[in-house]
């Protein structure tokens, strides 16, 4: 998928449901590791937390050099949605080894506080 086309529009854009994201599919513990801290370069545009403390990424699959992202922001604004996907993407692509590099946005469910991650709700004084 290019840049100028990172959102899927499936999903609702309401905040009422409180269904938890999938579980993430990947080929690797290990390789995981390696892209979620990569991801944790990744900050939110409206709340000041990297996206993967947030509950953000609902995905990894990698395969040999190639990694897909499936995500959500907390918030369905397009332009922000455009611009996230790509530093997403490119966040991605500086890690050794990884020669290309796809970000699904998703809607479904819609992120909640809920998904915020433990040391996540400390850090927002949520705990």
């Amino acid at each position: 998928m290019d840049s100028n086309n990172n959102e899927s529009e499936a999903g609702s854009s309401g905040l009422e449901s409180k269904k938890d994201p999938p579980e993430p599919r990947s080929s690797s513990c290990e390789a995981d590791e390696i892209i979620l801290n990569q991801l944790k370069q990744c900050f939110d545009p409206i709340i000041p937390m990297n996206i993967v403390d947030l509950g953000l990424v609902y995905g990894i699959n990698r395969e040999g050099e190639r990694v897909g992202i499936t995500m959500t922001l907390t918030e369905r604004d397009r332009d922000s949605a455009r611009k996230m996907a790509e530093k997403v993407r490119r966040q991605v692509l500086e890690i050794e080894g990884i020669e290309a590099a796809k970000v699904e946005l998703v809607w479904d469910p819609p992120w909640h506080r809920g998904m915020i991650s433990s040391k996540g709700k400390r850090k927002l004084g949520l705990l």
